[in-house]
């Protein structure tokens, strides 16, 4: 490959195997690095994450999002708390909210006015958990493009 100012892809990593993948997209973001402009269309948001400056997502034929990707995630996503543990989460839990993602793990919602640090303290407070992760994680981009997409569509104007 040259080296080129302007690179548009399309997908460039469907049906690639994981190496060749990686290959490619070190490839992409050694010419990023040097000046290029890259334009990237995919559904492949780690791609985005890693690629990209900007991002625009389009549904319906229409903007739904556009701006950087700390901006998007800032605007949109929420911050959750992965969690691995042994023993049982408390019953009525004060400031947050669970979903069971394993046998031992969770993903806990934090609630209105709390803080992960008020999670912590409620779930070291409590009598047969053990910890043995509790990591604060916001929505990737992947989770807020699912959201978008599950959203009902857009009504078209009538003309």
């Amino acid at each position: 490959m040259n080296e080129p100012e302007l690179m548009i892809l399309d997908e460039p990593t469907k049906g690639f195997d994981p190496v060749n993948r990686r290959l490619l997209m070190d490839i992409v973001e050694e010419h990023s690095k040097r000046g290029a402009t890259v334009i990237l269309v995919t559904h492949q948001m780690e791609e985005v994450e890693r690629l990209c400056d900007r991002v625009i997502l389009l549904k319906d034929g229409r903007r739904r999002l556009y701006g950087t990707v700390e901006a998007i995630r800032e605007s949109y996503g929420v911050s959750v708390i992965d969690l691995e543990f042994s023993g049982a989460l408390p019953a009525r839990p004060k400031h947050f909210s669970a979903s069971a993602t394993g046998r031992r793990t969770a993903e806990l919602a934090i609630g209105e006015g709390a803080t992960p640090q008020d999670i912590l303290a409620e779930l070291v407070a409590h009598k047969g958990l053990e910890i043995q992760k509790f990591e604060l994680r916001r929505s990737s981009l992947d989770d807020i493009f699912v959201g978008i997409y599950n959203e009902q569509p857009v009504a078209k104007e009538q003309a």
